[in-house]
């Protein structure tokens, strides 16, 4: 799989199950202000593909820093699932926001959100992960798992996660189906 359809799979994960993601802040209006879940979400899954990654979630502010928004740059290349929540607001100012970017050589609204700052996808999930009380036992699990995954613990996983792991590599749906969310 490649990291486009990656991103438009999560994409359409996020817009068919949004009312049911009740453990991602603000997912419930998909995509309005689900900037930094989707981005950090989609950061951590390239993160997990057997392939090697530059993987940076970009938090871009305007110049008042009144407004922020969060996408991806993967290997050099520009991801934002929810590019398109700007389209009512910002769409006669900027062209190209109607829909998600995937694999954009710059991003649309570079200048409108000019102060940036970059972290890792497992930095960026950290910092989202702490600021939310939900999400930190997920991260708890996260970490856990991915800890044992790494020293094979397997014996030591629950049961429906031992049994997942068999059935096939890690996705955005396998990661809902160990209720991570």
């Amino acid at each position: 799989m490649t990291i486009e359809q990656l991103a438009r799979s999560t994409r359409s994960v996020f817009e068919l199950h949004y009312e049911s993601l009740t453990g991602l802040p603000f997912f419930t209006s998909f995509p309005l202000n689900c900037c930094q879940g989707a981005s950090v979400v989609f950061g951590m899954l390239v993160s997990l593909l057997p392939t090697q990654h530059m993987v940076t979630v970009v938090k871009g502010d305007t110049r008042d820093r009144r407004e922020s928004h969060y996408w991806l740059e993967i290997d050099g290349l520009i991801y934002d699932l929810t590019l398109d929540q700007f389209q009512e607001t910002l769409g006669n100012r900027f062209d190209g926001i109607n829909a998600p970017l995937y694999g954009a050589a710059k991003h649309p609204l570079r200048m409108h959100f000019f102060y940036k700052e970059r972290h890792s996808a497992v930095l960026a999930f950290s910092i989202f992960a702490k600021s939310m009380p939900t999400l930190r036992r997920s991260m708890l699990l996260c970490s856990s798992f991915a800890m044992r995954s790494k020293f094979n613990e397997k014996s030591t996983l629950p049961a429906s996660i031992r049994i997942h792991r068999q059935l096939r590599p890690p996705s955005l749906m396998s990661l809902t189906e160990i209720n991570i969310w």
